[in-house]
């Protein structure tokens, strides 16, 4: 049952999919699946089944919605579709799900990197997603001051 909820997700067949997955506990992966294929209506559409409109919460997200959110970012990210990764993070998603999806689909680039990180809520989470990734891997991606700047810089101090 799982194999054909996941292939009408990829597919975006969401009235067999609406029906099908009513009441299984296959939400988190029909979720990821369709966003990574960024059918994003079908996405929305799986939230609302789930009584979720994560653009409408007053009272913040709960641990369950959260999860729906990192799904939904998990699959965006896999799928590259950074604009969507964007937007949830802005809800509420965490953005290292992303850099997860990243790096077990085999696509952590240095550029797909840099997206990534352009999709950081602020510049606390920028910098916390760039250390991740500079310890962790061979990708720079801090701006660097060039050496003969540097030097420059301590020769003015000392003087």
């Amino acid at each position: 049952m799982k194999d054909e909820i996941l292939q009408l997700a990829r597919e975006g067949n969401e009235d067999k999919l609406l029906k099908l997955i009513a009441g299984t506990r296959f939400y988190p992966d029909a979720i990821k699946e369709a966003a990574k294929f960024k059918h994003t209506l079908l996405v929305n559409k799986l939230f609302e089944q789930l009584s979720f409109n994560p653009y409408n919460t007053i009272t913040g997200l709960t641990i369950p919605q959260l999860a729906l959110v990192n799904s939904a970012l998990e699959g965006y990210s896999s799928g590259l579709h950074f604009a969507e990764v964007k937007n949830m993070v802005s809800l509420g998603g965490n953005i290292f799900h992303g850099l997860n999806a990243l790096i077990s689909e085999s696509l952590l680039t240095e550029e797909n990197v840099f997206k990534l990180i352009d999709c950081a809520k602020d510049e606390v989470q920028k910098t916390t997603l760039c250390d991740r990734v500079e310890n962790t891997f061979d990708i720079k991606c801090h701006p660097g001051v060039e050496l003969s700047e540097a030097s420059s810089d301590t020769k003015r101090l000392n003087h």
